[in-house]
């Protein structure tokens, strides 16, 4: 995830400013957001802390702009496969391993850090809303298409594939599962074949 930040700041952006968002990634990354201070990024990427303030207001600012790299990043990778031409079951397969490999990468302890700034919070509940928009455009497709049972109310199914969402963040569970890759393939079995369209008759 770290190494993918410097293709992600724009070209616009300064050497200095670009110096510190990378630097900052980096002992974010390595040591969590808590225990790296603003005197330890200046003096690793070699930039005065008057310099890091004409650009940052603080470490929170730091991390929302970083955040918001990766998360933007995210939702393209999000969108591509919506939009793609793999099977319903495929995509949801996909959409799972963007979401658990994107958690994973970041790590428990920067992941909490950064979840607690309200603009950090704010921005990943407008993803996730975006999110959520689209995959419920995907299920309305694929139900008209007759890829998914008819009798599937697409808005209630919605409010439980949110809650199942929280579900696979949790440790306890992701524990019953001997790696990612299990836990994957059969919450999507489980959730495909329950929606999926076929002959009762």
């Amino acid at each position: 995830m770290k190494n993918t930040i410097k293709h992600l700041i724009s070209s616009e952006i300064g050497s200095k400013q670009r110096e510190l968002i990378e630097t900052a990634a980096r002992l974010f990354f390595k040591h969590g957001f808590k225990r790296v201070t603003v005197e330890e990024i200046c003096k690793t990427a070699t930039v005065s802390k008057v310099t890091f303030y004409r650009y940052f207001s603080g470490k929170d600012a730091l991390i929302e702009y970083i955040t918001r790299l990766l998360g933007d990043k995210f939702v393209a990778e999000f969108a591509e496969i919506i939009d793609s031409d793999s099977s319903i079951k495929r995509k949801f397969d996909d959409i799972a391993i963007l979401k658990q490999n994107f958690a994973a990468n970041l790590g428990s302890e920067l992941r909490e850090s950064i979840f607690r700034s309200p603009a950090v919070k704010e921005y990943t509940g407008e993803i996730e809303k975006q999110m959520m928009q689209k995959f419920e455009s995907l299920m309305q497709r694929e139900q008209a298409q007759g890829n998914i049972n008819p009798d599937v109310d697409i808005e209630k199914a919605m409010a439980f594939i949110s809650r199942l969402n929280q579900l696979l963040s949790d440790d306890s569970f992701r524990g019953i599962y001997r790696d990612l890759n299990e836990m994957i393939v059969q919450v999507n079995e489980l959730l495909v074949m329950g929606l999926k369209s076929r002959d009762l008759s």
